[in-house]
C-alpha cells in the first residue's frame, strides 16, 4: 500500500440535536454515493482546519465544534477523473443545532465536486433506505446508531472496504 498515491481528506460526523446526520450526495457516472461532508487537506494544513475549511464550503457550518477522531476508512479504488489510487478519512464528530444548509461554494463549484444533494437524514431514515445510491462507509447508519446509544468511541474505529458489488448482492437479499 505504500506504493500506492493516497489522498489524505477529512470528514465531519455532523449529528443534530434530534440525532439526524447531514450528508452529502456524490454523483458519478456509474452512480451516486451518501457521505460525510468533508474532502481533501491541503498540504501542512491540520485536520481541524481542513474540517472547518471544508464545512464552511460544503454546507455552511461556520466555526464547527469538532470533537473526537471517531474512525478512520482506507479505500483504494481508482478515483474517478483523479490520479490518485484511493483515499484516507479522517472522520470528527461534530455536534450542533439543526441549521438549514447553505454552502459557501456555488452550485457550479458543488458540481464540479460530484455534489448533487445536501439533506439531513434521521436514523430510521439510514435504516430504512431502499434506494439505489448507497452510504460511505456502508456501515454508517450502524456506528452512528452505536454512537448515538454508547458515545463516541473510546478509539477511533479502523473501517474496513467493502467492496461495491458485495454491498449491492446483501443489498438485493433485505
Amino acid at each position: 500500500m505504500s506504493d500506492l498515491n493516497i489522498r489524505e481528506a477529512v470528514r465531519g460526523l455532523i449529528i443534530d440535536d434530534e440525532q439526524r446526520v447531514l450528508l452529502v450526495r456524490l454523483q458519478f457516472p456509474d452512480g451516486a454515493v451518501w457521505l460525510l461532508p468533508g474532502g481533501g487537506i491541503e498540504a501542512e494544513e491540520a485536520h481541524y482546519d481542513a474540517l472547518a475549511r471544508e464545512l464552511a464550503e460544503e454546507v455552511g457550518l461556520r466555526e464547527p465544534e469538532i470533537g473526537a477522531h471517531v474512525w478512520t476508512r482506507t479505500h483504494v479504488m481508482p478515483m474517478f477523473n483523479s490520479t490518485w489510487d484511493g483515499q484516507r478519512d479522517f472522520a470528527y464528530m461534530v455536534h450542533t443545532s439543526y441549521f438549514e444548509p447553505q454552502p459557501l461554494l456555488s452550485q457550479e463549484q458543488l458540481a464540479a465536486e460530484n455534489v448533487s444533494a445536501i439533506r439531513w437524514w434521521s436514523l430510521d431514515e439510514l435504516n430504512d433506505y431502499d434506494g439505489d445510491d448507497f452510504f460511505a462507509p456502508i456501515e454508517l447508519a450502524d456506528i452512528i446508531s452505536q454512537i448515538v446509544t454508547s458515545g463516541v468511541p473510546a478509539e477511533p474505529l479502523q473501517l474496513h472496504q467493502e467492496g461495491l458489488e458485495e454491498y449491492l448482492s446483501r443489498r438485493r437479499r433485505r
